[in-house]
């Protein structure tokens, strides 16, 4: 009364992410979350705070997001996303850059409503952003 997979017997395992496959080639997915097609408005702030631009977050995951910016620009490896439609803000570190797109792994994330105190320009910028 044991049966046992054809799987089971060639020893084949794999996680739902790791069957995933890339949209751009057919090799598996290394993350470890599901990623989420987001088409949602962002601003990307980077420099020293004071430098910020339009941006669309293409797909998401819990652990970072694909983005594309409205503008060519070279970002450093730090910059902090404001999610505009979800109201939340992601510290960032660059991951990776192909093409016009941007890859980022979220470093911290925080809702606008309850920023810390040193965060509290993020809500100066979301609101620029938000009116128009």
């Amino acid at each position: 009364a044991n049966k046992r997979t054809f799987k089971d017997a060639i020893g084949v395992h794999q996680t739902l992410a790791e069957c995933q496959l890339s949209k751009n080639n057919s090799s598996p997915e290394k993350r470890r979350s599901i990623r989420r097609p987001a088409e949602r408005a962002a601003v990307v702030i980077y420099g020293d705070r004071h430098e910020h631009t339009r941006a669309t977050l293409l797909d998401i995951t819990a652990s970072g997001a694909r983005m594309r910016l409205s503008v060519t620009r070279q970002l450093p490896d730090s910059v902090y996303v404001i999610d505009l439609a979800e109201q939340k803000a992601y510290h960032c570190a660059l991951a990776h850059r192909r093409g016009g797109d941007s890859g980022v792994r979220f470093v911290g994330k925080y809702a606008l409503a309850s920023l810390p105190p040193s965060l509290h320009f993020l809500n100066a910028i979301w609101m620029e952003y938000a009116r128009t």
